[in-house]
Parts: structure tokens; C-alpha cells; sequence
């Protein structure tokens, strides 16, 4: 069993000031385009400098979790399934796992499971607005289970399948030119 913090390379949260917003440019992400997947059709645009400050603190990545931290969709959690960069805004949390002990699909369930989003959610420090604080989340305890050793890698040619095996003498052949004296 191990903390989010030890199981995580970065836990940060977006740009908590307004940004001025513009007709083009960057996608600047909100609570609202994080569902089961990744939203990306209804955004809000912020200029490519903008950007590059914001992401100076808060980089997301293809395969970041990305976490609804206040509001009513709070604790909505999906994995960012694009390479396309953007911005995150104040109420999204940015998680990025450590592939070397966390897979992010594990830490994903384990983040949608109800009874521990309502401990999240619960345990976060008091205040007007429901949410969920970095501090109170990086010290949640997980059962982490021990990932599965790296599959071999199998080398074989493609244009090879479902050849025929090659003939006797071509067997010996190869042999005799691969073998040393």
C-alpha cells in the first residue's frame, strides 16, 4: 500500500486566474470537458504565450489522468487520450502516474470507484464549495498490486508468416554459413 504521492510523478491542478480568453489559439480545458473520455469540442481558446506560462506548472500529457477537483462534477476523472496541447483551469487536477509502480487505467478505476471518490470528496478541507484538495489527495492510500513483468519481445518478420519452412538443404545451408570453425 502506498499514497498517490509515492505512486505519482506530478499531482498539480490547473491556472487558477482568469486568462484572457481569445477566438483561437490554445484550448484552455474546464471541469465541463472532462466526462468519461476527453471533451474537446466545446472549449475556450487562450494565446500560444498564455499557454506556454500556464504549462510552465501544469504540463498535461497523452496519458495523464485528468480529475474534476470542485463543482458539481466533482472527482469525474478519464485518462487525456490526445496529443493535441491545451491548458487546464483551476478545477482540474493533474495527475500523472508513475508507470514503474501504477498502470493510469488502475489508478483510473480506483478513482471512479464510488466509495473512495466520496472519501476524496469527504475528507477534503471544509469550506463553502465542495472540493478536492491536492494535499488531502496526494495522502489517500492505495493497494497497489505488483505490476507484471514486461512481456518478451518476439522478433519475427511479418512477410515471413505463413511461409512455408524452408527445405532440408536450405536448413544445412544456413547452418554451415552460420556456424564457426
Amino acid at each position: 500500500m502506498k499514497t498517490i504521492n509515492e505512486l505519482c510523478s506530478k499531482i498539480t491542478d490547473g491556472e487558477h486566474l482568469n486568462p484572457v480568453f481569445a477566438d483561437s489559439g490554445v484550448k484552455m480545458l474546464m471541469a465541463n470537458n472532462i466526462q468519461d473520455e476527453l471533451e474537446l469540442t466545446n472549449c475556450k481558446y487562450i494565446s500560444e504565450s498564455d499557454h506556454n506560462k500556464f504549462t510552465m506548472k501544469c504540463n498535461p500529457e497523452f496519458g495523464d489522468i485528468l480529475m474534476v477537483s470542485r463543482g458539481a462534477t466533482i472527482g469525474r476523472a478519464c485518462i487525456n487520450n490526445t496529443t493535441e496541447k491545451f491548458s487546464l483551469m483551476g478545477s482540474v487536477i493533474l495527475i500523472k502516474p508513475n508507470i514503474s509502480f501504477i498502470t493510469n487505467r488502475y489508478l483510473l478505476a480506483w478513482l471512479r470507484h464510488d466509495q473512495i471518490r466520496d472519501r476524496i470528496a469527504n475528507t477534503s478541507s471544509a469550506s463553502a464549495q465542495q472540493a478536492i484538495y491536492m494535499k488531502d489527495l496526494k495522502k489517500k492510500i492505495i493497494m497497489c498490486p505488483p505490476l507484471p513483468p514486461p512481456k518478451p519481445i518476439r522478433r519475427h518478420r511479418r512477410q515471413n508468416r505463413g511461409a512455408k519452412k524452408p527445405s532440408s538443404s536450405r536448413r544445412s545451408t544456413r547452418r554451415s554459413c552460420c556456424s564457426t570453425a
